[in-house]
């Protein structure tokens, strides 16, 4: 694939990270059901099922208006799928409001999410890269890193559980 061999799109790779400087959320906001609440205290935003299938990071399309329409809040998440690994590579655009949201679950023994190397054509490192709970299908709390950076992080995640990996770019882009 020439986006790969010519550099374009995000390497990720599941190698070192810096240290953690992101803040996290205690995911106390819930209500009796057990749902996440937005952080105004109304009702949570729902996400798309990630789906059984492989997981996929490479969102088809050409477009940036189209990219930008498929993913850029919680409610449109491209939907990955099962992640078995960390993902090698990500391929989208970041919406025009700088974010793009990928939906996924993870396999049932894979704990250890990491992402490294993301960078925008031509605006390089993003601002942050963030991995939200997904219990229930709502977007909840963000999940503290192990380590990270603008353009990578490292996640003890939960087996078999749904999560929601946020990239921010300003005035968006393509990674």
């Amino acid at each position: 694939m020439c986006l790969a061999a010519c550099g374009n799109g995000a390497r990720v790779d599941a190698g070192d990270v810096a240290s953690a400087d992101s803040v996290p959320v205690d995911g106390s906001a819930a209500d009796a059901g057990g749902d996440a609440l937005a952080a105004d205290g109304g009702a949570g935003i729902t996400i798309p099922d990630p789906g059984n299938g492989v997981a996929e990071w490479i969102v088809p399309g050409t477009s940036p208006a189209m990219m930008a329409a498929d993913m850029s809040t919680p409610d449109t998440a491209f939907p990955v799928g099962v992640v078995r690994s960390s993902p090698g590579y990500l391929q989208a655009w970041s919406g025009p409001n700088g974010d793009a949201f990928f939906v996924f679950r993870t396999g049932p023994m894979f704990t250890d999410f990491r992402v490294a190397g993301v960078h925008g054509v031509p605006t390089g490192d993003p601002d942050f890269i963030h991995v939200h709970d997904g219990a229930g299908l709502v977007f909840g709390p963000e999940i503290m890193p192990v380590t990270s950076t603008p353009s990578s992080g490292r996640w003890t995640l939960e087996a078999d559980h749904v999560y929601v990996l946020e990239i921010h770019f300003p005035g968006g882009t393509f990674f």
